[in-house]
């Protein structure tokens, strides 16, 4: 949606996994821990370019995050592997979740388009005020079409 003559609104929906590993140790096994987010970027994209069918782009803005579930897995010295569903309460893991986004792209004529970017958490998925703080960092990759 046109804000300006070069800079838009680009809201988005994502479907996001985040995870994280804890090496295991003489006396704690390996611990993987997986985690599923809806997330809603509102995203100002500004464009380099005044011809509306292609040039480069830059898109930054925040979002914000639903958890919809997370598994953690641990595998003990001898293979053994067990799966638990993760809580998420005040004191385990957040249902919320906020990120900062910036992403360079390019749009080619015909309606596809490449963009590269960062989404950086904002604040920990851990409630754990004792436990560790867990902030996300993801490098993406997106191609794709406008549909007119």
């Amino acid at each position: 949606m046109p804000i300006d003559k070069q800079v838009y609104f680009a809201p988005g929906f994502h479907y996001t996994v985040k995870a994280y590993s804890i090496d295991a140790t003489n006396t704690a096994p390996q611990k993987d821990y997986r985690f599923t987010y809806l997330e809603l970027p509102i995203l100002l994209q500004i464009n380099f370019s005044e011809d509306l069918e292609q040039g480069a782009y830059l898109k930054i803005g925040p979002s914000l995050g639903l958890a919809i579930k997370g598994k953690e897995t641990f595998k003990n010295s001898f293979g053994n592997v067990t799966n638990n569903k993760l809580k998420f309460s005040f004191g385990e893991y957040g249902y919320a979740d906020a990120a900062a986004h910036a992403f360079l792209g390019y749009t080619f004529k015909g309606g596809f388009f490449a963009e590269a970017g960062i989404v950086q958490n904002l604040g920990s998925i851990s409630n754990d005020d004792f436990g560790p703080k867990i902030t996300p960092r993801q490098l993406t990759v997106n191609l794709g079409y406008f549909i007119k």
